[in-house]
């Protein structure tokens, strides 16, 4: 009954891995614009673009703008509404990272995904997600400041 719903939530999922990837930081927070953010449950930004934009400009690594990462959603139950209006979402996030011929492909991050998706203007929106670290690995070669 929902299955568009259902796609076009999950393509949500993986166009923020693309994004990321990419290093479109300003498609990503404009992704996240009517989104409240949470880490581990505590608040992060809410219903701004700039609040990502602003977690992530300065502790990128690479003069390209990129991470180097492979963000993997794994795994993603989505539940839709009665209503078709709103929707909920809960996944797994794997960061890899490598860069060939100076270290090899790695796990640097696990998440867990707690999203809520609503219809704005008929088309989904993020408006919810706590990110719930898992584990993390070396992160040294993708954050700055970070040390082993």
């Amino acid at each position: 009954m929902y299955t568009k719903d259902i796609i076009e939530i999950q393509n949500l999922l993986y166009q923020y891995c693309w994004l990321v990837d990419s290093g479109d930081f300003e498609g990503v927070g404009q992704l996240f614009k009517h989104m409240d953010a949470f880490f581990d449950g505590k608040p992060g930004f809410s219903k701004s673009p700039e609040g990502y934009l602003k977690t992530m400009r300065g502790i990128m690594k690479y003069e390209d703008g990129t991470p180097k990462t492979m963000h993997l959603c794994v795994n993603p139950q989505i539940t839709v509404s009665e209503d078709g209006q709103t929707a909920e979402a809960r996944s797994y996030l794997i960061v890899t990272q490598g860069i060939t011929g100076q270290f090899n492909p790695q796990i640097i991050w696990m998440d867990r995904k707690f999203d809520k998706f609503a219809k704005i203007d008929g088309k989904w929106e993020f408006v919810y997600r706590n990110n719930c670290t898992h584990a993390m690995g070396d992160i040294s070669a993708h954050i700055k400041g970070f040390k082993k």
